[in-house]
């Protein structure tokens, strides 16, 4: 005869659980995909490049010539001329409003032929960079008369010229 009680059913009924316990938890952690270590955008190893490839891919020809680089500091309080110039980069996809009271690096490119500007018209592209990624930036003449728009106008201009 099998005799069966109430406190050794207690124990495996324990058992088991905790021994399924331990298997669904080293299945999930086995099959779960890899994460990256970092959460943090990877700096690239050549911001030049980066930053002309960048520019490149909103359609500008920039000069062989090395880039202005220089650090520029956003500041804790935006005035009216640094909200106006958020409302662009909100406008394009970036917002300098988190990055308030950071440094930022800063790269300037000398634009080659703008569409209905000659050759040598001063249009340079400011592009603004943190932990290796692009932040924001523009595109602007440093002319008297000069203009400040976002990286893909050239091809709303383009379309109108050509």
């Amino acid at each position: 005869m099998f005799l069966f009680s109430v406190k050794n059913f207690r124990f495996w009924f324990s058992v088991v659980i905790l021994l399924l316990s331990v298997t669904l938890t080293a299945a999930l952690l086995l099959s779960r995909p890899a994460v990256p270590e970092k959460s943090v955008p990877a700096q690239h190893n050549d911001p030049d490049a980066y930053c002309r490839s960048f520019l490149s891919s909103h359609g500008w020809r920039v000069s062989p010539d090395p880039p202005e680089i220089a650090e520029v500091l956003i500041p804790a309080v935006f005035n009216d001329v640094y909200s106006s110039y958020n409302a662009l980069q909100v406008s394009q996809g970036y917002d300098l409003a988190p990055l308030r009271g950071k440094t930022l690096q800063k790269y300037v490119y000398r634009i080659l032929d703008y569409p209905g500007l000659p050759s040598d018209a001063p249009v340079v592209a400011n592009i603004l960079l943190k932990n290796g990624e692009v932040v924001g930036g523009d595109i602007c003449s440093v002319g008297l008369d000069g203009f400040m728009h976002g990286f893909s106008e050239f091809m709303n201009a383009h379309d109108e010229i050509g």
